[in-house]
């Protein structure tokens, strides 16, 4: 029961944090991670640049609609 009220609530945080609507703190942890692969594949040209992407990425809410895309495509 435990495992299972915790993978809810990640489940949540996770979407809301896609839509745009996750914490400081988590966002800043993603756009991080995220800015430094945009950079090592060569699609920002510094750390700084690739995490100012991920970070309006998150804003935008546009990765919660990517994901729901590829969720709809690999469900049929």
């Amino acid at each position: 029961l435990v495992a299972l009220i915790g993978a809810t609530l990640l489940r949540q945080r996770l979407r809301a944090l896609l839509m745009g609507h996750g914490t400081r703190a988590e966002a800043d942890a993603v756009a991080l991670n995220a800015g430094a692969l945009l950079m090592t594949a060569g699609k920002a040209a510094s750390l700084r640049e690739g995490v100012e992407m991920a970070a309006q990425a998150l804003a935008s809410g546009r990765p919660h609609q990517v994901l729901q895309a590829f969720v709809e495509a690999t469900r049929g």
